[in-house]
């Protein structure tokens, strides 16, 4: 799998990222997920200022399982300010906690890409302050022959890109992706707000389209509209589909429960721009147990007539995500076209 994960910030709440998320982590800073995106939707600010100590931060962090040392980050980002006393670093792909290659924008708004807190190379060109860019990260992990290069609105020109050692670590591998002000570690001044919106994180392993730049994508939540095939969990109120179509988690307001093997699927909205390509999809389940004992809950994504059963997922006695990535049709074991998208319906099955 090469699409390992991706993010809106429009299907949940501040008080909700770090259960998508793996860690929500500020100081002298805050997480807000609010009306910051691209599309008059939400996305993900960042905010710090000026503090002492070296203890000011706030970012997102992202726990992954990628297939080698190849990796591909795409965002949009828009810095309110530029960064003072400090360049500021906003993206960075890690080992268990530690950076091992990252993306820093400078006080002059240019970017360089860091080995740990080594810069290998800097741009010639420039970010605009308060306009959006679409930045995209790629290379590999590696102590001689390592490779990392910045794309900005799909060029390459005028962005920095370096060849050689770009393990930070004793490992030649990495397992999270982190973005935000200052992410994995502190520093002493930066910009106050930091917006991204549109996120995705690839491991190149994928082959064509998934081990590449995917250019300026968007990240878009669909969410049902009406009754699929089976509805088979009991709702807590009104009708499945209803239940599921929060644009933000609201716990035990309403939902659905199954104490026994069970399945729903709804009819969803259309993937929202014509004509685009669509280069995966993400099942998005929150959910929680009631009991002691364990249960597995699997995504499902029906299509001509089949049931195409995901991964078992295991939730716990408190409300979280589970994100299970369709890189292709399952139907077809092909690239999803639009079609076939907006012709299938998704849901969940309790399989244990």
């Amino acid at each position: 799998m090469a699409l390992l994960f991706m993010d809106s910030f429009d299907h949940y709440a501040t008080a909700d990222a770090g259960t998508k998320w793996t860690n929500a982590a500020s100081s002298s800073g805050t997480i807000t997920i609010g009306a910051f995106g691209r599309h008059s939707s939400n996305g993900f600010r960042s905010t710090t200022g000026a503090g002492g100590f070296a203890t000011v931060y706030a970012y997102l962090s992202k726990t992954l399982a990628p297939s080698g040392v190849g990796f591909v980050v795409g965002l949009a980002v828009t810095f309110q300010a530029a960064p003072t006393g400090n360049p500021q670093i906003f993206l960075a792909v890690a080992d268990s906690g530690t950076i091992q290659v990252g993306v820093r924008c400078n006080t002059d708004m240019t970017l360089s890409i860091i080995r740990g807190s080594t810069v290998l190379a800097t741009s010639t060109s420039a970010l605009t302050v308060g306009v959006s860019a679409y930045v995209e990260f790629k290379g590999t992990i590696d102590p001689a022959s390592g490779s990392a290069a910045v794309k900005v609105n799909g060029l390459a020109t005028g962005w920095p890109t370096f060849s050689g050692n770009t393990r930070n670590t004793s490992n030649t591998s990495w397992n999270a992706v982190a973005i935000g002000n200052n992410v994995f570690q502190a520093g002493l001044s930066t910009t106050d707000n930091t917006d991204i919106d549109d996120c995705y994180v690839m491991d190149q392993s994928g082959g064509a389209p998934w081990a590449d730049y995917l250019g300026d994508v968007r990240v878009d939540p669909r969410y049902p509209t009406g009754v699929g095939n089976s509805s088979g969990w009991t709702p807590s109120t009104g009708s499945n589909w209803q239940n599921v179509d929060d644009t933000a988690p609201n716990g035990d307001t309403d939902y659905n429960s199954a104490a026994s093997v069970l399945s729903d699927t709804f009819v969803t909205q259309d993937a929202p721009v014509v004509g685009a390509v669509i280069y995966g999809v993400q099942h998005n389940l929150n959910f929680k147990k009631s009991d002691a004992g364990t249960c597995t809950v699997a995504p499902v994504i029906r299509r001509g007539g089949t049931d195409y059963v995901g991964a078992d997922q295991s939730p716990s006695t408190s409300y979280g995500y589970a994100l299970v990535v369709a890189q292709t049709d399952p139907s077809t074991s092909a690239q999803w076209t639009e079609a076939n998208f907006n012709g299938a319906e998704f849901g969940y099955k309790r399989t244990s």
